[in-house]
This record gives C-alpha cells, sequence and structure tokens, in this order.
C-alpha cells in the first residue's frame, strides 16, 4: 500500500503543521517550510530516505511575458554551471 491509511491532507502548511505538532500524525514538508517548529522543538525531523522523495524546481513566468535582461542571463548561467556539474 503506498499511502498511510487514514490520511490527512491539508492544502495549507500552516494547517498541516499544526496537526502534526498536536496529534500522532507524520508529515511530509520540506524542513526549511518548518524551521521554527523544528527549532522550537514542537516537531523533528524524522531519519527517512526514499529515492521517490525528491525536490524538483522549476522556474516559471506569465505565458508570452518576454523574460528580462538579467533573468535570461541567470538562466544562461544557471545551464552553464548544470553542465559543469
Amino acid at each position: 500500500m503506498p499511502y498511510f491509511v487514514p490520511r490527512i491532507c491539508s492544502f495549507n502548511f500552516y494547517t498541516a503543521l499544526r496537526i502534526v505538532a498536536q496529534t500522532g500524525a507524520l508529515g511530509f514538508i520540506l524542513p526549511s517550510f518548518a524551521a521554527p517548529e523544528i527549532a522550537d522543538g514542537s516537531i523533528v525531523v524524522l531519519p527517512f530516505t526514499a529515492p521517490w522523495a525528491v525536490t524538483n524546481y522549476g522556474i516559471m513566468c506569465l505565458l508570452g511575458r518576454l523574460l528580462s535582461p538579467p533573468t535570461a542571463s541567470a538562466l544562461r548561467l544557471s545551464a552553464r554551471r548544470k553542465a559543469i556539474f
């Protein structure tokens, strides 16, 4: 079974953090989003790794809008750095 049952779904990070901090529920969130709660000890990061648990960020802009020169430059630089690493 690929999911926890029963599941608790939330569309709001704050609500999800409150649920985890006040119940026995588990949460799946980037630690940076929960930094204050981790720092004050109300939640802890469990040791967990899985090959499917990766973050793939995307860069987005408004359809049809031209990129500003600094943005275009940053994207070119980023593509060159990725090729190096």
